[in-house]
């Protein structure tokens, strides 16, 4: 029994090493002994060797299992009092919770690890990674801002550790929001720091993985494609040696997004649709967004508006679940910070946010829903007012590529304007310094503000007036880019305290997401018209195909529509099927389109509409146009096919491509007889211009008596 312990102890100190053999072999030595492991005496090193156990399994992605055996692990090592064994078992779950999205218990359990570490003054390296941990989170939930203050703040701590684990993540997270965010000097930094550890110490294939992912990530921010590929190529054949899901599925998105920046839309498509399905196999959900915008972005680009609009519908559902998720964690992190025993009205104002917080989740569910811009402002004013003090609101979106903030709404006075638009580079405007630097911006004293590439607008506005000396703006983000501003601002000097900012940070998440959601809706609308009309189109004619007149008919004959009469027009092309024949398909082709845009040409002013009815026929549908008006088209219609005299040497016609043309007139009491009635008319009529010697018109006129018997 003893080799045994010494045998377990030796694994655990290899799986504790983390690169020194690859995840698999380590799974496999345990599951080798796992029933001795199970029925050991020592249940300290019971524990310890199945918690390294569930990390590995939670490192090659089988979350289920990594979970059931953390959870055992949890309910032993806090009976058992087993302080550092239970602070890591409180990170795997934590690390479990993230990865399937449940942001909120992923923080307690983060929250849980710290608190044995203050409580019980362990010693440890783990404080760094568990401040990483809870900067992720906010990563994930898109709040770059908060994440970075966090990974920072973990970075000092980790090199004070010896933790190196803790500090290659955290630059290495910290590369990847800067290039989220296209900060392109920050992230060499990161990357020339990632690159020196990977060469100071000898280390295994997971951290010359995530430095290859990174230096693609820049490579592709520089223009750099092909450098871009083939450092993920590299990345791929180290994974085929070590099992890493999570960096598996971030080189499939790099991939796609490399093969969009080039313009290579197909195989971007394909790239992203495997990392979408890589999503749901790794149960990795906090990518699961940022995969179904790419993959709108990359349907947009190739003129693909039926996946665009399957993708577009796919974002807005899971929005309600993204809000759902941040508020959870804002509720946590504001019950954490009234329970901490602190100065009497710190707690005051921490009750109050929890109180406030409670009903910010109340407004963002109806704002979220609202599909109007307009009314999204108007629906943000009315709830604000009531439970938060402010003298002006300010909301305006921004078009990066016209590089203008556009739409800017403002409250003030109790009254709504609509300004002007502005350019980005207009220094003086605090709205546009928030978008130029990426960053918020809060002064308490506007009038005498000074800030680096700002122009105060006194300066260039002498007899403007500036009444507001408190303003806060934050830029709104959508997957890392800005769309648009959002500021509350105040009268008086230094008008908002520590926990009101917070609000409004969290105020600004839910207003993004609004809006993210409405041009989302206005997109779909005008995406779902376009594949509508697409799908009542035919490609070759350009006119309305059968579909769309199989919809028409409905409407066209109903009581509510009819109009003294309507005529039923049939064209068909005499001789195609020899022309096709001699001439070729392709020949065939230019001809149905000829005739198409000689029909749309001369029915465009007329209450008509004209559709391909077949091969080389084609109908028109004509309500209340007078039977000589009709006639006269048709006659413009035939002698526009004689003018191209497009040669046809099979037709007994002049050698040239002529139409045969039949009308069919309905009185109203005739039309209840039925469309299938109406359409066989208009087919007698044209068969009678093809036994009259093609080349011409037929005309027949339909009626019944009022009363039937």
């Amino acid at each position: 029994m003893i080799s045994v312990d010494i045998d377990l102890e030796k694994l655990n100190d290899l799986m504790e090493a983390n690169q020194q053999i690859s995840h698999a072999e380590k799974i496999e030595a345990v599951e080798n002994r796992i029933n001795t492991i199970r029925e050991l005496d020592d249940v300290y090193l019971k524990v310890r060797t199945l918690i390294n156990y569930g990390k590995e399994l939670y490192a090659v992605g089988k979350n289920e299992a990594a979970r059931e055996i953390a959870s055992e692990m949890y309910q032993v090592s806090s009976k058992e009092s087993f302080d550092e064994l239970h602070m890591l078992c409180c990170n795997l779950l934590g690390n479990i919770s993230a990865r399937k999205g449940f942001y909120a218990m992923a923080l307690d359990y983060y929250h849980q690890s710290l608190q044995v570490i203050e409580t019980h003054a362990l010693r440890t390296h783990y404080r760094s990674m568990l401040i990483n941990n809870i900067a992720s989170l906010y990563a994930s939930l898109k709040l770059y801002d908060s994440a970075v203050k966090y990974y920072l703040d973990a970075l000092p701590l980790a090199a004070q550790e010896g933790n190196y684990e803790a500090q290659f993540l955290i630059y290495y997270n910290l590369g990847d929001i800067y290039a989220r965010q296209r900060q392109a000097e920050q992230l060499a930094e990161t990357e020339q720091m990632l690159m020196q550890m990977t060469q100071s110490t000898c280390q295994g294939t997971f951290y010359l993985g995530l430095y290859k992912l990174l230096a693609a990530k820049h490579a592709r921010i520089n223009g750099d494609i092909y450098i871009a590929q083939a450092l993920l190529a590299s990345v791929l054949t180290l994974l085929a040696v070590e099992e890493d899901p999570v960096t598996r599925l971030e080189c499939y998105i790099e991939k796609a997004l490399c093969a969009y920046a080039d313009k290579q839309y197909e195989i971007a498509l394909h790239e992203a649709k495997i990392a979408l399905t890589q999503v749901v196999e790794a149960e990795e959900f906090e990518f699961e967004r940022e995969v179904l915008q790419m993959l709108c972005d990359i349907a947009t680009a190739m003129g693909n508006t039926a996946i665009t609009a399957a993708y577009q519908k796919q974002l807005i559902t899971l929005d309600e679940t993204f809000i759902a998720r941040m508020n959870e964690m804002t509720i946590f992190q504001i019950r954490e910070k009234s329970a901490v025993k602190i100065e009497n009205r710190l707690n005051e104002n921490a009750v109050k946010l929890l109180k406030n917080m409670q009903m910010i989740y109340e407004i963002s569910q109806e704002i979220t829903k609202e599909q109007d811009y307009d009314k999204i402002f108007r629906l943000i004013i009315q709830k604000l007012v009531s439970f938060m003090d402010f003298d002006a609101l300010v909301i305006g979106l921004y078009n990066a590529e016209n590089q203008v903030v556009y739409n800017r709404m403002m409250y003030h006075r109790q009254t709504i304007t609509r300004s002007y638009d502005v350019s980005v580079h207009n220094k003086s405007s605090l709205a546009t310094w928030c978008i130029r630097h990426s960053q918020e911006i809060y002064t308490g004293f506007n009038s005498h503000l000074k800030l680096d590439d700002f122009e105060p607008l006194q300066l260039n506005f002498p007899d403007l007036e500036v009444p507001y000396e408190s303003v806060f703006y934050l830029p709104l983000y959508d997957e890392g880019t800005i769309i648009g501003v959002f500021s509350l601002q105040k009268f008086e000097r230094d008008g908002f305290n520590h926990y009101e900012l917070e609000m409004i940070r969290t105020i600004g998440a839910y207003i993004a997401i609004a809006i993210t959601n409405a041009l989302k809706t206005q997109e779909l609308k005008r995406l779902n018209g376009a594949l509508e009309a697409l799908s009542r189109r035919d490609s070759l004619s350009g006119l309305a195909n059968r579909h769309a007149l199989n919809e028409d008919l409905k409407t066209y004959f109903a009581p509510s529509m009819r109009q003294n009469h309507i005529s039923v027009i049939m064209i068909d092309i005499d001789f195609f099927k020899e022309f096709n024949d001699r001439y070729g398909h392709l020949e065939g082709d230019m001809v149905i389109r000829k005739t198409a845009e000689i029909i749309h040409r001369h029915i465009d002013d007329l209450d008509a509409r004209a559709y391909r009815y077949g091969g080389d026929e084609f109908l028109i549908l004509a309500r209340a146009v007078p039977l000589e008006i009709i006639e006269i088209v048709c006659e413009m219609i035939l002698r526009d096919i004689r003018m191209l005299s497009i040669r046809h040497d099979d037709s007994n016609i002049n050698g040239i491509v002529t139409l045969s043309i039949g009308i069919a007139s309905y009185g109203n009491a005739y039309l209840e007889a039925g469309e299938d009635v109406l359409l066989k008319g208009a087919d007698n009529a044209v068969y009678e211009a093809k036994g009259n010697g093609r080349n011409g018109i037929a005309h027949i006129v339909y009626d019944v008596p009022k009363e039937k018997h």
